[in-house]
């Protein structure tokens, strides 16, 4: 491997996708002789793309609505520059891979538009664009294999490898990307990360807490987790408030929470039986990045001191359904031989040594395009977790993955974002209302699944101390103020009217919205709220019942389940279509909010309004009616956010 093919891999991952791209496509490298570096985009600073005589590869996907990932943004928006010349880049070699899904209009939105704005500077593309389409039956899958070949064939071309070099096997192991060494007691330091954590035990015994956002977060604790369902109910939705220890801190309406879970400790326990750790679990060890092009992920505190145990139960996601990425590092250690004296499957017999060849055939057909359709059927459809999945194969893989690259190949825990639904003026500034819906399934294996992050919630006690971040990027934030007419004096400035839907937990960011806005006196309030029964799961009811009775909110419920024909909010919305088209025209100035599931609502309610500004203008055609949503989206003044 030389140097001089160096290739950088920058990804704006949301939900681990795109990361799990870039560790592919990084052990694809290092077998052809590259020398490759992943790196966050948000961490590549934009003026390098000016100065790199590097390839870049770009892994882009495209959330909601043609949002692009708030990571992305301060690369695209310097390039975005109007005073940049044709030829900016034009010694910059790179590729994009977008991923998205084509049930959205602007399918793959950020990799169209970003592609389109490094051909207008100049810069060269090494292979056209790849496309990802999370609809298609294996997702990525059914794209990127082939255009990954098709990239490094072409890589292979413009930096050929030197003279005598061949490449390595698919079974090659790239060095781990950390080293560590034991840590001793006399070098400990009391110093948990760049955020003062206070006393908690973990300093006490020289452990590091890495905190994904030591910057900016704060620390809080929890005050009231309240099942706000009925008690016979099949959903559990709890309401939860934190209070910020932080005097000084502020939030506004339409502003996210952000929160990193904890793994079970038991989960945490049977994974490291399950690899063989136990010896070395609780070893407190100083992690070490192993050169710059491999540095510890940026979060973590240097030096970082940390027990694997304490890295499982905070830093790495073992409940997670593995990727293909996983599959291709689990198939490579499954290949690596075992040290005799360290194992406790000795192979006496001929049928155990077929057995171990056919699991680690398995684990590498898992990894391989051919084998995507037993793949969803093992890992996917039945939401197998990771520990699941190892403990399955342990017999080749039990003692056989050193814990140096615990950071390579098992997925990083994300922080999860939770919708705030109170406003810092009728609560106390310190004080965070949520609304979250514990998630409990059962899948075909016929087993209990938990959500990570609500399994945490839901055990958490009151008192509990963690920390949290305030994610200012939502979309759904309070309307400006209308442009006075010639009729309104200036202390009487109108506000923007505002409809709102979300059903279920989507309600919640619109009960902060509509907190402040009828504090404020603000009338011009819609919101259609949906639900299955007005017993059961009819959040926040009575309180929005009481201001409709006062006038300052227009409420419309559906409640689905409480009569013989299911009724839902598209069908309400239609109800009130005068009122929806008059809100919605160029005179009125008005805002669309959707929140909620991802998966039929927010196609249903579009539909919805473009039947309602038809039918309220009956000269509006369907592409009429089309380019009206389109400019409204365009204005800012129709805003989704929306989950899988």
């Amino acid at each position: 491997m030389t140097s001089e093919r160096s290739l950088i891999i920058l990804h704006a991952s949301v939900t681990g996708t795109a990361l799990d791209l870039a560790s592919r496509l990084a052990l694809k490298a290092h077998r052809l002789g590259f020398s490759p570096k992943v790196q966050s985009i948000s961490l590549f600073p934009p003026a390098s793309l000016l100065t790199t005589e590097v390839p870049i590869v770009f892994l882009l996907p495209t959330t909601g609505n043609g949002t692009a990932p708030p990571t992305f943004l301060p690369l695209w928006n310097a390039l975005l520059h109007p005073e940049l010349p044709n030829d900016f880049l034009e010694d910059l070699d790179y590729a994009v891979f977008g991923l998205g899904d084509s049930s959205y209009p602007k399918y793959n939105w950020v990799a169209k538009k970003f592609t389109r704005r490094m051909h207008t500077l100049g810069a060269r593309e090494v292979v056209e664009r790849g496309e990802g389409d999370d609809q298609n039956e294996f997702g990525v899958e059914s794209t990127f294999p082939q255009w990954s070949n098709k990239l490094f064939e072409r890589l292979q071309t413009i930096f050929p490898p030197p003279l005598g070099f061949k490449p390595l096997d698919d079974a090659s192991l790239p060095p781990p990307s950390v080293v560590f060494e034991d840590a001793t007691s006399a070098s400990l330091s009391l110093k948990s990360s760049a955020l003062d954590s206070g006393s908690t035990s973990k300093e006490y015994s020289g452990e590091c807490r890495a905190l994904e956002w030591a910057e900016d977060c704060k620390w809080a604790r929890l005050s009231r987790n309240e099942r706000v369902t009925r008690k016979d109910w099949w959903q559990d939705v709890r309401e939860i408030e934190i209070e910020v220890e932080d005097q000084a801190f502020s939030y506004t309406p339409g502003d996210v929470l952000k929160l990193r879970p904890e793994n079970d400790a038991e989960e945490v326990q049977r994974f490291i039986e399950t690899l063989g750790w136990e010896k070395e679990a609780d070893e407190l060890r100083t992690w070490r990045g192993r050169d710059q092009a491999h540095p510890l992920p940026p979060h973590f505190p240097s030096p970082f001191r940390a027990s694997i145990r304490s890295l499982l139960t905070t830093e790495l996601d073992i409940s997670s359904v593995p990727k293909v990425g996983v599959f291709e590092w689990l198939s490579c250690f499954a290949t690596q031989p075992r040290e005799a004296q360290e194992s406790t499957l000795q192979q006496t017999e001929d049928d155990d040594e077929v057995g171990e060849k056919d699991m680690a055939a398995k684990l590498k057909e898992f990894a391989s395009p051919e084998g995507q359709d037993d793949l969803n059927d093992y890992a996917l459809r039945p939401r197998r977790t990771l520990t699941e999945v190892l403990y399955e194969f342990k017999r080749v893989l039990h003692k056989r993955i050193p814990i140096e690259y615990a950071l390579d190949w098992i997925p990083s825990m994300r922080s999860r974002g939770f919708s705030i639904s109170s406003s810092p003026s009728v609560h106390s500034g310190q004080r965070i209302q949520l609304l979250v819906a514990i998630v409990r399934y059962k899948t075909n294996l016929s087993v209990e699944r938990r959500g990570v992050a609500t399994r945490w919630i839901e055990d958490l006690p009151v008192g509990s101390r963690f920390p949290i971040r305030i994610d200012r990027t939502g979309q759904l934030r309070l309307p400006p103020s209308l442009p006075p007419s010639s009729s309104t004096s200036p202390s009487a400035i109108p506000a923007a009217p505002l409809i709102m839907v979300g059903p279920g937990t989507g309600v919640a960011p619109f009960r902060a919205l509509i907190e402040e806005r009828t504090r404020q006196g603000i009338r011009d309030n819609l919101l259609f709220f949906g639900c299955r029964s007005l017993t059961a799961d009819a959040h926040y009811h009575r309180y929005f019942t009481e201001l409709a009775e006062r006038g300052l909110l227009d409420y419309s419920i559906a409640a689905s389940r409480d009569q013989e024909e299911k009724i839902y909010v598209q069908h309400r919305l239609v109800e009130h279509g005068e009122k929806v088209a008059n809100w919605l025209s160029d005179e009125r100035g008005g805002f669309l909010y959707i929140c909620g599931s991802s998966t039929a609502m927010p196609r249903a309610v579009k539909k919805a309004v473009l039947s309602v500004l038809r039918t309220q203008d009956p000269s509006l055609t369907e592409e009429a009616a089309e380019s009206r949503w389109d400019e409204l989206e365009r204005q800012g003044r129709i805003r989704e956010e929306v989950w899988g």
